[in-house]
């Protein structure tokens, strides 16, 4: 059986990554999951992920490495290694988008997850739901720049309670989304 997701906490996430993007913390980037600066040397397995934060001078992020990171910072409950995370050792911080997701569903459905990052790619899997596909793709191709693009998906999720939601589309609209002339 699966836990349904903490709604509430998805508006706490999807307020910290504006006000992330805001201060210049976190920069939106399509096709990078999660990337940092700031902490190169080997971090013991177990270590409690937020206590590195303060050591990251900056991330880039896709739409779900950003909710991860604000979801890393709000509730503190990820460690080195726990969920494939990975920190130091050269590489600054890294966490794969399976081992994102399977975190990120305290918070969100996992549906939802997916298509936040297909609006932010604008692309790739339409998910299991080929109509929130067609719209979560409307959605992100209408807003050309990473960040603009992330933080319409952001007040999406926070002006629907925790949810993303594109709008429905128009016949004409899924039409196009269909033949990719948007």
């Amino acid at each position: 059986m699966a836990i349904e997701p903490n709604l509430t906490l998805a508006v706490k996430i999807a307020k910290d990554v504006l006000k992330q993007l805001e201060a210049r913390a976190l920069l939106a980037e399509c096709g990078t999951y999660l990337s940092s600066e700031g902490v190169e040397e080997f971090v013991e397995p177990g270590t409690d992920l937020r206590e590195l934060l303060p050591k990251i001078k900056r991330c880039t992020a896709c739409a779900l490495g950003s909710v991860f990171l604000s979801y890393v910072r709000l509730e503190d409950k990820v460690k080195v290694d726990q969920y494939d995370v990975k920190v130091g050792d050269g590489m600054g911080l890294h966490a794969n988008s399976v081992s994102m997701r399977d975190t990120l569903q305290a918070a969100f459905y996992r549906e939802d997850l997916c298509q936040m990052e297909n609006a932010f790619e604008r692309g790739g899997s339409l998910g299991d739901d080929e109509d929130f596909g067609l719209r979560s793709y409307t959605f992100g191709m209408k807003h050309a720049k990473t960040p603009e693009r992330l933080k319409a998906i952001m007040r999406n999720v926070i002006s629907n309670k925790g949810r993303f939601v594109p709008p429905m589309l128009s016949k004409a609209q899924k039409m196009k989304a269909e033949a990719g002339t948007l």
